[in-house]
């Protein structure tokens, strides 16, 4: 860039708006004349559009609007009935659907009647009901579908790409993707498959937890075999989605996900590796040895190919693609392993079957010695690996090629609208360790149970050790319930107590340990400093609860509580009237009236002549009392102290001492500050308090044992009275200064006391070690337990000791992807001002740089069309829940239960552009952070508005919705509401309401940037011919980059001029490089390359804190980031509380669903060989002379030279000559599906009727895969002519495998030489009907055409054939040769990692990776 002095306060930022009377003129070019009618428009039998773009946005708005019929007539009263008639005049199954919605035996041409209902609406058309409806419902339903239309075509709302794709159509099922996992037994993993088979056929992808399965060599019971574990279904499933043909022009796409626990993840994790790939390409198709029984000596051989730089030789470079194609897999990673990791401790696997630790097998020991960990495994022992091990094999795979993913299974979202502990069918299964509910906490917010902070359900910030972090408070996840286990208590000598699974570790002198594992004598460690308090509450309250506490009564036959001062606390009586009065100061009824101090007059035999006896006595007094829970059980820290302020707390804590407690002992005896009671509990608290503000104290039991006393029995007199045991709490050492400094007391005589013993000490008191000494651990019971995440100590504070965290959440089975997004980058307000130039005039007006960003985004933001938005998304993507057809029963009723949808957004880049705002900094983090909360909360209340016209889903009772007050802090996270406004509960229609999904295609619709991703960049090549190895590749810029120039007078051609030297030159690096860009402009267009992992990374957490489920987003890396600094990322996302981890390096060989682990290097040839023997010869033999004069080689050259001499007497074999080509053949040709597309087979016969020549095309003419086969058909042609028996050529081609495979007629096709072969076999078998077309001369061949596109599965008019290829275009001007040879570099990295570096779709050469896809600049096309 340049430093021309251009400003940011000269600029003008475009604001895009979308314009134009047409929507041809609306969209891109591209838009409208390729990927629209090649992913989305309706198409005939020939794969013909039959629809033009505008009828595509009208197809799909009067579709989903239809669902408006249903509830508007129920709004209204009406009841809409229906005829078979009206069921969609153009499904082939009309019958069927009106058996279905009528009753069996109902034809489409019966004369029957029912209502319209949410369930059968989608089988109707809106042609055929709207005409019919009631006025007022018809005026709402068409006003419905206008709005849904309006959105589309101003490209300010776009549904996912199943509902453009099927709505309206046969298929309806208008969801993207599901999720549904095979239990460990083999009818459910059956008929998960089938279950995915017709997910596949409906156009969606499926995703499945595969850990459930037993592992490889466990036992079964039912054949007294073993198990072949989860990676042998995989390739069952993976072979499954390649052979389903899709009925929704979406290829299948499946994630796998495996826990980290599970004793076959080495396995998983290595899946899709190069060497794994090939070696199972080599197990099944080794033509010098296909009898590899044993995959271990498959997987020895394809290493032995591999070389040491991971080069494989070029001939085999197919055979490394074709392992778990369909899939992309990732490791679900618990927090138990990140604290092994961490910790660089082992790992203990479990097995699935017996939620145990796994014992090692010998088939446990054959995959890790596979994988270089043999040495870590016994056999007969339980299985523990060096947790750096697995994850270094992770990280090495992301880097690599960004496979495995992981995903963080703990942070899959405690933040859910159901409690699913008392709703178990909203969760699975967790194993982690755990604490019970009535554990205080120590957070930001005061002592608070977990089981109150698990129902509140967001995240809070707790106390961490002063031992292992300077920082008192730390960010950590919400707690969440783990489920109902087998509970201990651990007890102290000091009187501290937790109550927490045996596997759940504690901090010990000696590092971490599990509670189990605890021996009497151990020490654990005890918070050290102090901790964090509430905000609610004051010290006068706090001082009357103590005082009620320690020397108070209830009566509550009498409602009044009543405080009592006897003797030397006369002194504080008046200043706790002053305290009550304050703390009740609405009357209760007629109890309007000044509280005082009352004389309580005695006998002079009753206490003594010299005693004193007051009371305060008060009504109201006893309903604060009540309110903080003290008539139920006087003797406790009342909930309001604990979690109260830090004046609340010393308040309360100052009054108890002052009125039970005491300052004793001298120097020879010790000195210390006690406690009294009988109530141990009260103790336990007072301990778990005094410890927050720093205090460390020790509980003795049973100081006095309960007896028989002779006490005054009120009435001048003695009686005997049994008492209670009583206990006392101590404070000693450094902990009396401490609590004076604190504390303190409010009587005169005891703060005097105290002063007295501290000034006594020679010395400092002894140092307190913030450690107790563990008693016992008992079994305690069963019970439900919680935990929670804190991501950088790892740890929180527990009842005062300090623990480890851990936990894992999961999802729910049967779910499904309803999604819509909207575009972002269209949302600035006209008059939007450019950050840099408002937040130096006016930041400094704000307390925080959050309530500045809040202040100029009310400026920046059209809201208006915001929430316009917002709401019309909504309801949008209700109805498609409504209208979409599932293929399972099961994710139908689920999805319908639930009704979770997911609104997202498009164009966030392209907005921070026009605002003046930087991708990846923070300023761009807080405006993502604070739009998506913007459409989290707004989502929500047009959901709410949607319940009470339809009703709320289905569990809406079960859920947190509700009951706001008992979830107050996670109701009022999610939708920014008064949760005592909604007491009674806040009707919802849909559970969940918002997501960042992927856009690819669709934001390409949009003319704007994917979901929440940077620009890729702002030039790329774009193929404008259809040869993609002729001239004709031009330099395409992002038209937005080069309006902002326009608008700022920057000479667009000097900019596109160097740019594309550049890029002619492979030395374009972005906007950065471009002298000829102002830099207040090329600072803003930040592009994927510009940004560090991490920064992709810190916006996918920003985006996440306003989101209800998950964020799909890419953390890009430049081609040198290495294995280091993605696994920063890895811990970053982890430690920030991200769900999961998606990265792809630049250059690196990731196809996403169709992927390997191979590295992206030159295949090894002849030369690098060469080079690599020398040079071992020169390291073993010291040159090549010595090498040649060593004794053994001479012989092995002698015997070498020996064999040549007596090749060369052998008689020489004459080739035979080509039969010459007449002017004229008669032909068939044949279409055969393959796993590339449709193949076109031709063969030619002799006079004779024998086959003469074969020609071979497929996909779009010079394209990578054509060539390939056109280069084998002229081959075979060569062999016909030169009489070679076609019976041989059949049996060399049939049989041949490659990755991807298909059916056709019946037979499994393995490759593009085997479609080949196949029809070679069934001309010669006489199996096809042949249409002998006659051919004039060789000149009508000349110029022949491409086969035709389409035909009825038989034989057609083969038409004319030729062997003359035909010319490439030629580009015109002086730049197509730069430019070509640019073109050249990519497609030759493309072709040495031994990818098509062609558009499977339109045969372009601009292919690019967009949120982990591989997708096609020019058509559209995805991967994914």
């Amino acid at each position: 860039m340049s430093s021309d002095g251009v400003a940011a306060d000269e600029l003008e930022l475009p604001i895009k708006r979308t314009t134009g009377e047409t929507m041809e003129e609306r969209l891109t070019a591209n838009a409208y004349h390729n990927i629209l009618p090649a992913r989305y428009l309706r198409k005939n039998a020939d794969g013909e559009p039959i629809e033009d773009p505008e009828e595509l946005f009208d197809r799909v708005a009067r579709n989903v609007a239809l669902a408006e019929a249903v509830f508007e007539a129920e709004n209204q009263g009406v009841e809409v009935t229906v005829t078979p008639d009206q069921l969609k005049p153009d499904h082939p199954r009309r019958d069927e659907l009106a058996a279905e919605v009528f009753g069996a035996g109902t034809t489409a041409e019966d004369d029957a009647e029912t209502t319209l209902t949410a369930h059968n609406v989608n089988k109707f058309a809106y042609d055929t009901v709207v005409p019919e409806l009631p006025e007022s419902v018809r005026e709402h339903v068409e006003a419905t579908a206008d709005r849904f239309r309006d959105g589309m075509e101003q490209l300010s709302f776009m549904p996912n790409s199943p509902t453009l794709m099927n709505a309206g159509d046969e298929l309806q099922q208008l969801s993207a993707c599901f999720v549904d996992s095979p239990a460990d037994d083999i009818t459910d993993i059956h008929q998960t498959a089938k279950e995915a088979a017709e997910v596949f056929q409906s156009g969606g992808g499926m995703g499945y937890a595969f850990w459930k399965l037993r592992p490889y060599g466990d036992s079964v019971g039912s054949t007294g075999g073993i198990a072949s574990g989860p990676i042998t279904f995989m390739r069952t499933f993976d072979q499954m989605c390649e052979t389903i043909a899709q009925g929704g022009a979406r290829r299948g796409a499946q994630m796998g996900v495996m826990r980290v626990s599970h004793p076959d993840v080495i396995q998983f994790i290595h899946a899709k590796n190069k060497d794994v790939s090939l070696a199972h390409s080599l197990r099944l198709n080794d033509p010098d040895d296909f009898t590899h029984n044993s995959f271990a000596d498959a997987l020895e051989e394809a290493r032995e190919l591999i070389d040491e730089d991971g080069k494989v030789p070029e001939h085999l470079r197919n055979a490394v693609e074709g392992h778990l194609s369909n899939f992309n897999i990732s490791v679900g990673v618990t927090d138990d392993f990140m604290e092994a990791l961490y910790n660089d401790e082992e790992f203990t696997f479990t097995n699935p079957r017996t939620e145990e630790p796994h014992v090692a097998t010998p088939e446990t020991k054959e995959i890790y010695d596979m994988f270089g960990l043999g040495e870590h495994v016994e056999v007969g022992e339980v299985l523990s690996i060096p947790a750096q091990e697995l994850w270094d094999d992770m990280i090495e795979g992301a880097h690599e090629n960004g496979e495995p993913g992981v995903i963080y299974l703990e942070r899959v979202n405690k933040e859910h609208s159901f409690d699913v502990e008392e709703n178990p069918d909203h969760r699975i299964l967790a194993t982690n360790p755990c604490v019970t509910g009535d554990t205080l906490i120590s957070t930001e917010n005061g002592l608070v149970e977990a089981e109150e902070l698990y129902e509140q359900g967001v995240s809070r910030d707790v106390v961490v050790d002063g031992r292992l972090s300077e920082e008192t408070l730390k960010e950590a996840s919400s707690v969440y319930k783990t489920g109902e286990k087998d509970v201990y208590k651990l007890t102290t000598e000091e009187g501290y107590e937790l109550r927490l699974t045996d596997d759940h570790r504690v901090m010990t002198d000696d590092g971490w340990v599990e509670a189990g594992n605890l021996d009497a004598g151990d020490t654990v460690h005890i918070q050290n400093r102090k901790g964090s308090f509430g905000q609610h509450g004051t010290a006068a309250e706090g001082r009357v609860l103590g005082w009620m506490v320690g020397d108070g009564h209830l009566k509550t036959g009498e409602e009044r509580a009543v405080l009592n001062f006897y003797d030397e606390d006369a002194e504080v009586s008046e200043s706790f009237a002053a305290d009550v009065n304050e703390v009740v100061r609405d009357p209760v009824g007629n109890a309007d009236y000044e509280i005082g101090v009352n004389e309580i007059a005695r006998g002079d035999d009753y206490r003594g002549t010299q005693a004193i006896e007051q009371r305060i006595r008060s009504t109201r007094l006893y309903e604060y009392a009540e309110e903080a829970g003290l008539v139920d059980q006087k003797h406790q820290v009342p909930e309001a102290v604990l979690r109260g302020s830090e004046e609340m707390a010393r308040g309360y804590l100052r009054a108890l001492f002052s009125a039970d407690g005491s300052v004793q002992g001298s120097s020879k005896n010790g000195r210390s500050i006690r406690l009294a009671s009988s109530e141990l509990d009260l103790l336990k608290q007072t301990q778990r308090l005094l410890l927050n503000f720093g205090i460390a104290s020790r509980i003795y039991k049973e100081r006095r044992p309960a007896q028989s006393r002779e006490l005054p029995d009120g009435n001048g007199e003695t009686k005997k009275y049994d008492t209670k045991a009583q206990h006392e709490l101590a404070i000693t050492k450094a902990n009396q200064q401490r609590f004076a400094e604190e504390i303190g007391f409010l009587r005169d005589d005891k703060s005097e006391q105290l002063r007295e013993n501290l000034d006594s000490y020679t010395y400092s008191p002894q140092s307190e070690t913030f450690t107790a000494t563990v008693a016992a651990v008992t079994p305690d019971g069963r019970e439900e337990v919680y935990d929670l995440t804190e991501p950088e100590t790892h740890s929180f504070v527990a009842n005062g000791v300090v623990t480890h965290n851990c936990g894992e959440q999961p999802l729910e089975e049967y779910e499904a992807c309803n999604l819509g997004h909207i575009n972002l980058s269209t949302l600035a307000a006209q008059d939007a001002p450019d950050w840099r130039v408002w937040s130096d005039e006016h930041a400094d007006e704000y307390a925080s740089k959050e309530a500045a960003m809040s202040a100029f985004l009310e400026e920046a933001i059209d809201f208006e069309e915001f929430d316009e938005r917002i709401d019309y998304g909504t309801r949008f993507l209700e109805n498609v829940v409504t209208m979409s057809d599932f293929p399972v029963d099961k994710i139908e009723q689920k999805v319908r239960d639930m009704r979770k949808i997911g609104l997202g957004v498009m164009g966030l880049a392209q907005l921070y552009i026009q605002l003046g705002i930087q991708y990846g900094t923070e300023e761009g983090n807080e405006v993502a952070r604070q739009l998506m909360t913007h459409i989290n909360h707004a989502s929500k209340q047009t959901s709410h508005e949607l319940a009470q016209e339809r009703g709320t889903f289905n569990d809406w009772e079960d859920s947190k919705y509700a009951n706001p007050t008992e979830y107050r802090d996670w109701f009022e996270h999610y939708t920014g509401l008064d949760a005592d406004e909604w007491a009674d509960g806040f009707p919802i229609r849909n559970h969940n309401t918002t997501t960042i999904a992927p856009t690819g295609t669709t934001s390409m619709i949009g003319n704007t940037t994917g979901g929440c991703e940077p620009i890729y960049n702002v030039a790329y090549y774009k193929n404008v011919s259809d040869d993609v190895q002729g001239d004709e590749m031009l330099v395409e810029f992002d038209d937005y980059f080069l309006r902002t120039l326009e608008e700022n007078d920057v000479d667009v051609d000097a900019v596109k001029q160097e740019a594309q030297e550049q890029m002619a030159a492979n030395e374009f690096d972005g906007v950065d490089g471009l002298e000829t860009v102002p830099d207040a402009i090329g600072e803003l267009f930040v592009v994927t390359g510009d940004l560090s992992g991490k920064q992709h990374a810190a916006v996918q957490c920003a985006c996440q804190e306003g989101v209800d489920s998950a964020i799909s987003k890419t953390c890009n890396f430049p081609n040198d980031a290495t294995a280091e600094e993605m696994e920063e990322v890895y811990r970053y996302i982890y430690d920030h509380g991200g769900k999961g981890v998606t990265v792809y390096r630049d250059g690196t060989r990731s196809k996403q669903v169709l992927t390997t682990r191979a590295k992206n290097t030159e295949f090894a040839d002849e030369s690098e060989a060469a080079e690599a023997i020398v040079e071992q010869i020169g390291e073993v033999f010291g040159g090549i002379e010595s090498f040649l004069d060593n004794e053994d080689v001479q012989q092995a050259i002698d015997a070498e030279i020996s064999d040549l001499l007596e090749a060369s007497e052998q008689p020489r074999i004459d080739y035979s000559e080509r039969s010459p080509r007449p002017d004229s053949l008669n032909g068939v040709t044949q279409r055969v599906e393959t796993g590339y597309g449709k193949l076109y087979v031709t063969i030619n016969e002799d006079d004779n009727g024998l086959p003469f020549e074969l020609f071979a095309n497929i996909g779009h003419s010079g394209g990578y895969t054509n060539s390939f086969t056109e280069a084998l058909a002229k081959v075979i042609s060569t062999a016909l002519r030169s009489g070679v028996d076609p019976e041989e050529i059949v049996d060399e081609l049939q049989g041949t495998r490659s990755p991807k495979v298909a059916w056709d007629k019946g037979e499994q096709i393995q490759s593009i030489p085997d479609a080949i072969g196949t029809a070679l076999r069934r001309y010669l078998d006489d199996e096809i009907d042949k249409g002998i077309p006659q051919q004039q001369s060789l000149d009508d061949v000349e110029g022949v055409a491409e086969p035709p596109s389409q035909t009825d599965g038989g034989a057609v008019d083969a038409g004319t054939a030729t062997d003359a290829p035909a010319e490439a275009p030629t580009a015109d001007g002086p730049d197509a040769a730069d430019d070509a040879a640019g073109a050249d570099d990519a497609m030759q990295e493309l072709i040495a990692a031994g990818e098509s570096p062609e558009c499977p779709e339109c045969g372009g050469m601009n292919l690019y990776y967009s949120e982990g896809c591989k997708t096609c600049e020019s058509c559209g096309w995805s991967e994914c």
